[in-house]
């Protein structure tokens, strides 16, 4: 009887360890998903306090109301 039950434990430890693996792996897919994943490339909304962004620099400065410059012929 005693190789029965260790045969018993064994199987319970066995399923007891597959679920943690199942559970561990669902975590590892939601993470890299969310790391990964497909997001939207707007970098005013990445909310990073302190953090400048580099790609709207020039037009942020700029009055979108402000006239063209004339075409200078230089030559």
């Amino acid at each position: 009887m005693n190789s029965d039950n260790q045969v018993t434990q064994f199987q319970g430890r066995i399923k007891e360890l597959e679920n943690q693996n199942r559970i561990l792996q669902e975590k590892v897919d939601y993470l890299t998903h969310k790391l990964f994943g497909s997001s939207s490339e707007q970098t005013s909304s990445l909310g990073i306090e302190g953090q400048m962004s580099i790609f709207d620099e020039a037009e942020a400065s700029v009055d979108p109301k402000a006239a063209e410059p004339d075409m200078k012929d230089v030559a």
